[in-house]
């Protein structure tokens, strides 16, 4: 005949999972700390792969938009390269209460002011007559305002800069083509961001492992 067996625990539930909490904080802080650098090299190459695909930068490269913007060479992978360089991972420590843990990351990627982004000499076409067209800012925030009232873009081959097209006041107005125009928070940079969302969770968890 077994005896009875009584536990008398000395702190209350609330003590004893703070310290359970404590200790699964301290174990994420020090697993995040030394696998950050893996979650960056595991998000610069989706990232870039996701914006180079996109069908505004394919088209900026060799479709409608290279001919409506009257590009005589292709900026995409500059453009990628200036929006990857923005990305920053700052690791929010993790802090341990009786009701759970507070704490992860904070990732974040392109100013908002796109600075980053018109300031590269890319970002402007020049003109026969020495204009310079700041067709990426008219790409990212102009959505479908009206940019030249009085031309349109005539395509044709071999004509005009980019061997496409030129303008033509039978084709006004001139704007971006809604197939790829964008706004100040809906572009080609937060539609592709987006559509990558599960491979970011999962470049996380597998950093994590």
């Amino acid at each position: 005949m077994m005896a009875d067996i009584s536990i008398k625990l000395l702190e209350s539930n609330n003590a004893i999972m703070k310290k359970i909490h404590i200790a699964l904080a301290k174990e994420f802080n020090k697993t995040i700390s030394q696998n950050v650098v893996r979650i960056y090299r595991g998000l610069e190459p989706l990232i870039s792969s996701a914006l180079l695909s996109s069908p505004e930068l394919s088209s900026v490269s060799g479709g409608v938009l290279r001919t409506d913007f009257g590009l005589t060479s292709d900026p995409s992978s500059a453009i990628v390269a200036a929006i990857v360089s923005s990305l920053d991972i700052q690791i929010q420590k993790a802090k341990a209460t009786a009701a759970g843990i507070k704490g992860g990351l904070l990732i974040t990627m392109q100013p908002i002011d796109y600075n980053n982004l018109f300031s590269l000499s890319v970002a402007e076409q020049m003109t026969a007559k020495g204009a310079s067209l700041p067709w990426l800012q008219w790409l990212l925030t102009f959505g479908q305002q009206i940019i030249v009232a009085n031309f349109g873009v005539e395509y044709g081959a071999g004509k005009g800069r980019s061997g496409g097209g030129y303008m033509s006041v039978d084709y006004r107005p001139f704007k971006v083509n809604s197939q790829y125009a964008g706004t100040v928070d809906d572009n080609f940079i937060t539609r592709a961001i987006d559509g990558i969302a599960p491979q970011i969770k999962g470049v996380i968890i597998k950093a994590m492992q």
